[in-house]
């Protein structure tokens, strides 16, 4: 599990240069800033790359700002991208959180999240999500996607899936079964 981030920034960098050139970057559920410092040193460049999230944590990698998280504190096509990694899950509402994200973004929308299809699945994403945010004190709601449910909110906002990767190899060793649990996903905004 400890090469978790580093497995989901790598896929992250890849997701995101193929997009071209990103004047301004939107880091939605930033935590500390880790995922963002990491794509900002790699050839993803960006102007202007800001941070938000719900809930202040100590010692962040580059400066977050803290909102209400019920409304991004943005005008409407702020951004070129959005990205929000392993965080609509942990929204009281994520399809409600998906279209402030697609209100504030230009381009590209950039997901790297989970998913399931059987009971099975979603079990194993409350027991691997319970272990991994408890001790960060961020709560488990437990509101995965079933199968790619998200596609439909953001297709209602104007987005298509421009490229996913599911399963999306983010763990290694036993922790590997669980890969078919993860996907990331570009989204790109038809056009008006």
């Amino acid at each position: 599990m400890s090469n978790y981030r580093p497995n989901v920034a790598r896929h992250l960098k890849h997701l995101i240069t193929d997009l071209g050139p990103i004047d301004s970057l939107l880091d939605f559920g930033a935590g500390n800033g880790w995922m963002l410092s990491q794509l900002l040193t790699t050839d993803v460049r960006v102007n202007r790359a800001p941070a938000v999230d719900v809930q202040k944590r100590p010692q962040c990698h580059v400066p977050v700002r803290i909102y209400d998280g019920k409304r991004l504190p943005f005008d409407d096509r702020s951004f070129d991208a959005t990205m929000a990694v392993d965080v609509l899950h942990h929204c009281p509402d994520p399809a409600a959180a998906l279209r402030d994200a697609a209100r504030v973004t230009r381009r590209f929308i950039v997901i790297k999240d989970h998913t399931y299809r059987s009971v099975a699945g979603f079990a194993t994403l409350s027991l691997l999500d319970e272990i991994g945010n408890r001790k960060f004190g961020i709560p488990s709601r437990y509101q995965y996607q079933r199968d790619f449910s998200w596609d439909a909110v953001l297709a209602e906002e104007g987005f298509h899936v421009r490229h996913r990767v599911n399963p999306l190899p983010c763990h290694e060793g036993v922790l590997s079964v669980t890969d078919r649990l993860q996907y990331g996903a570009v989204y790109e905004r038809s056009n008006d």
